[in-house]
Order: C-alpha cells, then sequence, then structure tokens
C-alpha cells in the first residue's frame, strides 16, 4: 500500500462545492476569486462570482486555503495536506479540550504511542513553536 493510498481524504468534510472550488484552487497555484469562476464555467458550473468569493471566504477560515490582499481583491492558495492535517487537529484538540478541561489533554496523551510521545516531548520543547504559530496567524489574516 503507497503512502498516498494511507492518507485521509481532507477535503471530506467539505460540501460538494467547497471540494470542488478547493480541487481547482490546489490545481492552480495562487488564484483570484475570478479565475476559479472561469475554470470552473469551462466545466459546466456556471456559478456566480459572489458565491464563489464567499466558498472561497469559508475555505479561507476552515484553514484550507491561505489568501493575500491584491488591491482590492484577494489571492488564494490552497494549504498541503500536512498544513490542512495540522490545524484541523489544533482546531479539534482546542475545541475538546475547552470543552471537557485538562482531562481531555491527559486522555489524549494516554492515547499516543511512545513514537508519538517523543514527537511531542520534542515539540514541546521547541521554541519555534511559537515562531510557527505567529507566521500561520499572519498568514490567516491575509497578510503577505
Amino acid at each position: 500500500m503507497t503512502d498516498e493510498a494511507l492518507r485521509p481524504d481532507l477535503t471530506a468534510d467539505l460540501g460538494a462545492l467547497e471540494r470542488q472550488v478547493f480541487l481547482v484552487v490546489r490545481m492552480g497555484g495562487k488564484v483570484a476569486v475570478a479565475d476559479v469562476v472561469d475554470v470552473l464555467k469551462q466545466d459546466g458550473r456556471d456559478l456566480a462570482y459572489t458565491t464563489v468569493m464567499t466558498i472561497l471566504s469559508r475555505l479561507w477560515k476552515k484553514g484550507y486555503v491561505l489568501r493575500w490582499r491584491r488591491l482590492r481583491a484577494y489571492l488564494y492558495e490552497a494549504r498541503t495536506d500536512e498544513e490542512i492535517s495540522g490545524i484541523q487537529g489544533e482546531r479539534m484538540a482546542r475545541d475538546t479540550i475547552t470543552k471537557y478541561g485538562d482531562q481531555a489533554l491527559t486522555g489524549l496523551v494516554r492515547t499516543l504511542t511512545p513514537e508519538q510521545r517523543r514527537i511531542l516531548a520534542g515539540l514541546l520543547m521547541d521554541d519555534r513553536l511559537d515562531v510557527v504559530s505567529r507566521s500561520r496567524k499572519e498568514a490567516d489574516e491575509g497578510a503577505p
């Protein structure tokens, strides 16, 4: 079995239209809303500009795409699978710990394999985590 076959489908939680828009962005690199509208139109999906803009905004809020301001509009770029996995994991962990408290964190740690515990220990000792969090936050806020 290949690594590709073992990877989870990161778009499984997206609606059909969100998935289609995300895949267009992933194939296109840095794209504007109009670019996505044009590609979808070529594929037989004649969607309003505002509809695609709303979907891209939702994908950005969910952590699937980055965005940068260009004049009065945004450019969008798909995040990597690793980035999306990390963001989704962070969100789920944060929500669970917020809902259930420190016992949820304790429960999570108890489920880790020895290798995962080594990774966690290394992450906790890594001062770069704060830098990564800040740079992700800046990207999420639309900074270039």
